[in-house]
């Protein structure tokens, strides 16, 4: 019987992807790197320091932890500085109010820092819907490993095999079937195609979800 509904953030709940990718853009111009949206769109889900790290590596670019932190606060700061006008994605917080009215125990799984889910959440509304909240910064290994679920399935007191998981990318699918979760992809803002033949539910947005399509999964 379903206890809880994990959700990814952004690309789920909130669409910042143009945001983010200014924001690692203006990082890596100023490293001298020609960063393309297509590499943003290939590395889209992958936590923030691998993302640094992967691009970086490619351009053959060795830099200390200590920089490395520095490089995503100013990423981070630059990208919160910009981020205005923000919206729920159409159907979240309908589905969040009709979840929290069945008792289902809520969370936030996501690969973005701390700082930034505690920047969104409030000015979205949405710091008292959720039970427990998940930070990419939190967890050693990143989306697909299974750890960000496993995690917070602990913390919520819930088998994972008892929970739904909302991702928008392969990586956080992998990731919730690793975890022997129920995986639903929303396809609504991907950036690219991706395979989500693992999933248990595929819909556009989350308007097309309810209370009567999850339990369905069990």
């Amino acid at each position: 019987m379903i206890q809880a509904v994990i959700f990814d953030f952004d690309g789920v709940l909130l669409d910042t992807s143009d945001q983010l990718y200014q924001g690692y853009k203006k990082v890596f111009t100023r490293l001298n790197i020609d960063y393309k949206k297509e590499q943003f769109n290939e590395n889209y889900g992958l936590k923030t320091k691998e993302h640094f790290k992967k691009v970086l590596s490619e351009n053959n670019i060795r830099i200390s932890n200590e920089e490395l932190n520095k490089l995503v606060e100013e990423r981070d700061i630059f990208y919160r500085g910009i981020c205005n006008n923000l919206e729920l994605l159409p159907g979240a917080r309908k589905l969040l109010y009709e979840l929290k009215n069945k008792n289902i125990k809520l969370g936030v799984a996501s690969s973005t820092s701390r700082g930034n889910l505690n920047f969104f959440l409030p000015k979205l509304g949405l710091q008292d819907y959720f039970d427990h909240i998940l930070a990419g910064n939190e967890v050693t290994r990143g989306k697909p490993h299974p750890e960000i679920y496993l995690t917070i399935c602990d913390h919520l007191n819930i088998k994972p095999s008892y929970c739904v998981g909302i991702e928008d990318t392969d990586k956080g699918i992998n990731a919730l079937k690793s975890a022997n979760m129920k995986a639903v992809a929303v396809t609504l803002t991907n950036r690219k195609k991706y395979d989500f033949s693992k999933a248990d539910l595929i819909v556009r947005s989350l308007e097309e979800l309810n209370w009567s399509k999850i339990k369905a999964l069990f």
